[in-house]
């Protein structure tokens, strides 16, 4: 079963790639993520937060960010990604960090990690999510600055 689902996974993604890259491009990095974040941090985590403590109704919106991938091997993966995202979300009140975190994972996914080994995949994967945490801790360190300037 595992295999075949292995074999359905590569076969979905080689279909992905063999389409126009253009396309792919924008629906995968831009349109995607945007869509996702808004209606997984931004409506179900939201709407689950006004009844539910925080980590419940992070698992509640991962594992629907989960299911709405369609396939278990990135249901998976998804669901791991959608509690980091609800936490960053949750964490800075803004979904602009997901988003962007989104588009990295998928930017990497669609196009890098195609070519490059396992190991590598997932430091890149490490390393793009932490270059864009660490830009939204900058820019979150100085907003913060500058309304207590204001001040």
């Amino acid at each position: 079963y595992l295999g075949k689902m292995g074999d359905d996974y590569i076969h979905m993604m080689d279909g992905l790639m063999g389409g126009n890259t253009i396309l792919l491009f924008i629906s995968t990095i831009i349109l995607a993520p945007i869509a996702e974040e808004l209606i997984c941090r931004g409506v179900i985590m939201k709407q689950a937060r006004d009844v539910l403590p925080f980590a419940v109704a992070n698992v509640i919106q991962a594992f629907l960010f989960g299911l709405m991938h369609g396939n278990l091997i990135q249901g998976t993966y998804a669901f791991v990604l959608g509690l980091s995202l609800g936490f960053v979300t949750y964490k800075y009140k803004t979904l602009i960090p997901a988003i962007l975190m989104h588009s990295m994972c998928n930017l990497l996914g669609s196009s890098l990690l195609i070519t490059v080994p396992v190991f590598l995949q997932i430091i890149e994967m490490i390393l793009g999510v932490g270059i864009i945490v660490s830009a939204v801790r900058k820019i979150n360190k100085k907003n913060t600055y500058e309304i207590n300037a204001m001040n």
